[in-house]
């Protein structure tokens, strides 16, 4: 049984010291979610903690998703956010609650390496 330290992500699209074997497809996940603030008690942190938290959620499905490709890897791993206010949507502006959709998307190649 592979050994979850075994396991990399990385930016890059080689792994120091590892060879990479098979290039085994693209693997992407994606969370979305509700978040509402009241804009004059905004709690410094509080989006950035429920933030790196749904990040680490899609890393780990990135794993999930590469092993069940049979990888041991993922290179060229992109991380990225989009915030969308939804209160000039669905809401009158006057409100003082402010609610964003936040989607968090991750995607990367899933490899097979072995060490040098």
């Amino acid at each position: 049984m592979q050994n979850e330290k075994d396991f990399l992500l990385s930016t890059t699209s080689l792994l120091d010291g590892k060879r990479i074997e098979a290039y085994l497809g693209v693997v992407r996940s994606k969370r979305i979610f509700l978040h509402k603030t009241l804009v004059p008690l905004l709690l410094p942190g509080q989006l950035d903690k429920e933030l790196r938290a749904v990040e680490n959620e899609v890393l780990r499905d990135l794993k999930k998703r590469a092993k069940k490709l049979g990888g041991n890897g993922v290179v060229g791993v992109k991380l990225d956010c989009k915030f969308i206010k939804l209160n000039n949507i669905i809401q009158p502006s006057s409100n003082k609650e402010d609610t964003m959709i936040i989607m968090v998307f991750a995607y990367g190649t899933a490899v097979q390496y072995v060490d040098l």
